[in-house]
């Protein structure tokens, strides 16, 4: 009997406490709601002040766009004026690099002119070329000339010559160089044109659509397709063809094609039928192949009188 009543004693501890708690529990729940309801009611209030600025602004805007509109559109023309005038003058700024970016810009007077060809990689390391504003509608780069003169040039040279300029491009003989026709041949397609001419006077021409001359790395390789013309397609055979010289020999030919043709640098394979770089000869019977050659034109025991190479892009 005292063991069932200190059971019912214990169990109604329990029981008070249990309800206690809950109570309390339950007291505090309803002061984090009420402070829930304060906090939401504040965020509402700052929610619907920030709405109501928006709507002003907006209004302000749409004010500000009626009261100044024409204005503003007036604003707008002068300003585009303005850029139009600005591109202009930096158009002109522009380094030009090769003699059809100056004939684009309005000088379009033959002769020598400083170019920037390797821009807009470098705006420095300027050179003089010789530009052909005249024929066949202009913007051509020579980049060769052989003619007649009381001291002829030396084309008997070594690679690294070749590489770079020589001659006399103002009234004389002249070679651009195989590292600046490199930088110029990649400045978009580029397209050649060949003019010759005979002891006779007559004239020739040759014309390829397709023109390069690849990196050093790869021997100055040139691509020359496309051709057109009244002269024969004599360059064809150097397509593809590494530049060698009497000290360099890049050819597939079982000897060496410029030690053979007195020195002269070239595209040989085996060995070429242009070579426009050989040793000039006054008489036109010239040993084999060691004049300045055009063979689909007068063979390759006549050396021409005159030459002039030039290249222009065909896109830019």
């Amino acid at each position: 009997m005292l063991t069932l009543l200190l059971l019912v004693c214990c169990c109604s501890n329990m029981i008070v406490n249990n309800s206690v708690y809950a109570e309390d529990l339950n007291e505090q729940m309803e002061n984090f709601k009420t402070e829930m309801l304060t906090v939401i009611s504040q965020l509402s209030g700052k929610i619907d002040n920030v709405n109501s600025k928006v709507y002003t602004m907006q209004q302000e805007i749409t004010n500000m766009k009626l009261l100044y509109g024409s204005n503003i559109d007036h604003v707008d023309q002068r300003l585009s004026l303005k850029l139009e005038s600005i591109e202009g003058v930096v158009q002109d700024l522009k380094p030009h690099r090769n003699c059809a970016d100056l004939y684009n810009q309005g000088k379009t007077i033959s002769g020598p002119a400083m170019i920037a060809p390797y821009w807009p990689n470098s705006c420095s390391n300027c050179v003089s070329v010789l530009c052909d504003q005249d024929s066949d509608g202009g913007r051509w780069t020579i980049i060769q000339k052989r003619q007649v003169v009381e001291t002829r040039e030396n084309f008997n040279r070594g690679y690294q010559e070749y590489a770079q300029s020589f001659g006399n491009m103002i009234g004389g003989e002249y070679w651009m160089g195989l590292a600046l026709l490199h930088i110029l041949s990649q400045q978009g397609n580029q397209e050649l044109h060949i003019e010759l001419e005979d002891w006779d006077g007559n004239k020739r021409w040759a014309k390829y659509s397709t023109f390069s001359v690849g990196p050093p790395e790869d021997y100055y390789r040139l691509k020359v397709t496309g051709y057109s013309g009244d002269a024969g397609d004599a360059m064809g055979l150097s397509n593809g063809q590494a530049f060698s010289t009497h000290d360099r020999d890049n050819d597939v030919a079982p000897f060496n094609c410029a030690e053979l043709n007195k020195g002269g640098g070239w595209w040989y394979k085996q060995c070429a039928d242009a070579q426009l770089n050989g040793e000039p000869n006054n008489a036109t019977d010239t040993p084999w192949s060691q004049g300045i050659m055009w063979y689909q034109w007068r063979g390759d025991q006549y050396s021409l009188k005159g030459v002039t190479m030039k290249i222009r892009p065909t896109t830019e």
